[in-house]
């Protein structure tokens, strides 16, 4: 193998992996983060037996604080979150509680000054 094909091979591999570690995520919502504003609320689209959700930033990095589910049953649950994520990063998984695990929305804190002056996407992921 030449070298340019093993570098190209390479490429493709690096490329890939992220796609490979969030397998089995499905985007149920999505919502932007005003910069002034301390927090945002996804509301979900679908709804299904989801186990775990995550929170992936699209256009800019944020300190996530915490989230709050809000159930189709009415119930309601928070998580500490405390993370830096950047661009194009998603948190650590969090497992949903109970037998019902319909999300209506998820309310996600975060801190304002981490934001930087830009508007993130905030996109909610199950599986």
């Amino acid at each position: 193998m030449g070298v340019r094909k093993a570098t190209v091979l390479a490429a493709a591999v690096i490329m890939a992996a992220p796609a490979l570690a969030q397998s089995g995520w499905r985007a149920i919502g999505h919502a932007q983060a005003a910069p002034g504003a301390a927090s945002v609320t996804i509301s979900a689209r679908e709804d299904g037996p989801y186990r775990e959700f995550i929170i992936c930033l699209d256009g800019g990095p944020a300190r996530l604080t915490d989230a709050t589910v809000h159930y189709r049953d009415n119930r309601v649950q928070t998580y500490r979150l405390r993370s830096r994520l950047g661009d194009g990063s998603c948190s650590r998984a969090a497992t949903l509680s109970g037998r019902d695990h319909g999300i209506a929305s998820l309310e996600v804190g975060y801190d304002p000054a981490s934001l930087q002056g830009a508007g993130p996407r905030l996109e909610l992921s199950v599986r």
